[in-house]
């Protein structure tokens, strides 16, 4: 889900009368195919209160790992350093130096998430056109405007948990969405990437999905 705008000017509000702190985790937020790209919330609050986070692991590549906080408090900044370093004592220096020289070129990772944008359009599309093809009544989905997912919900009785072996059985996965749910026993939810397949096997994987949940629906 994308918040938006007025609902991000709300949150700051209410964030800064109770003195609640927003920490606003964005590593899709550059991955946008439809619609307007949309304000950090950290610069509606000029980072006051808030912290951002990010990654390079959707943008430049899923294999480096490093990510990164931006906080204009610096005596959080000092409590949050001994956390970091208690948890994995540093993130690997190579990697970073990597994605430094990347980067700092001009231009090179904004060109690189434009070249990505018609391939993830594409692949999104066709995933959307597949499902409206395959699935059975009852199915729904989201339509997202950006990001690497679609979130895909089954008719009701069906265990999308229990279903995924029959799923590995045709080589082909998929997310449950039981866990993503809070204080809440829902089994029928499901997380589709579309990132990371070709439009062929998309096309193959979600074919095979459809049939699974008619087999369970017969």
């Amino acid at each position: 889900m994308t918040l938006a705008y007025e609902r991000r000017r709300e949150l700051v509000d209410i964030a800064r009368e109770h003195r609640i702190p927003i920490l606003e985790d964005d590593p899709y937020g550059r991955l946008r195919y439809s619609g307007e790209h949309l304000p950090s919330i950290f610069s509606l609050t000029g980072g006051d209160g808030s912290i951002y986070m990010s990654t390079v692991s959707k943008t430049i590549a899923p294999g480096m790992r490093v990510a990164w906080l931006v906080m204009r408090d610096p005596d959080l900044f000092e409590r949050v350093l001994p956390a970091k370093q208690a948890a994995d004592l540093h993130s690997s220096s190579l990697t970073q130096r990597a994605v430094y020289h990347y980067a700092k070129h001009p231009n090179r990772v904004e060109n690189h998430v434009a070249e990505m944008i018609p391939v993830y359009r594409r692949r999104r599309d066709l995933m959307l056109q597949t499902l409206a093809e395959r699935m059975p009544a009852g199915t729904t989905w989201t339509e997202p405007d950006g990001g690497l997912f679609l979130w895909l919900r089954a008719p009701e009785g069906i265990d999308t948990g229990a279903l995924l072996p029959r799923a590995f059985a045709r080589k082909v996965a998929y997310v449950p969405g039981a866990p993503f749910w809070v204080n809440r026993d829902v089994r029928n939810t499901m997380r589709l990437n579309f990132s990371n397949a070709t439009e062929e096997k998309i096309a193959i994987g979600i074919g095979h999905i459809a049939d699974v949940l008619r087999e369970a629906l017969a």
